[in-house]
């Protein structure tokens, strides 16, 4: 892939994060990788409603939204980091913490701005 494509698709800028002594090379998302990661992380959230009306109610599956926090942390640190999810969940919680939140400040994320239900 020729660097000005990779411009293009958002992953060439990389950065080296220590993360509970290890170092991980990381790279910014493009648009469609957040954007699976943002569909993840609502899952457990469903809103009824009509369209341009405010919702009339909001159904709130806790233990499915825990696991949809989580996978979206898999799916955002495998991306980024160039891992397997499965990889990714081996890692302990801290590490994947703390690269998810380095990956989303190098993929220049606001998260005031994503839907937030909780």
């Amino acid at each position: 892939m020729s660097e000005e494509v990779r411009v293009l698709r958002g992953t060439s800028q990389k950065m080296n994060v220590d993360a509970d002594g290890m170092t991980f090379e990381v790279r910014p998302l493009n648009a469609g990788e957040w954007s699976e990661v943002e569909a993840e992380s609502l899952k457990g959230l469903t809103m009824k409603g009509k369209p341009g009306k405010k919702p009339e109610d909001l159904d709130i599956d806790i233990g499915e939204t825990i696991l949809g926090d989580w996978r979206s942390m898999f799916i955002l640190v495998s991306y980024g980091a160039g891992m397997s999810v499965d990889e990714v969940k081996e890692l302990p919680p801290k590490t994947v913490k703390a690269l998810a939140k380095e990956i989303k400040a190098l993929t220049g994320v606001d998260e005031s701005v994503s839907p937030s239900f909780r």
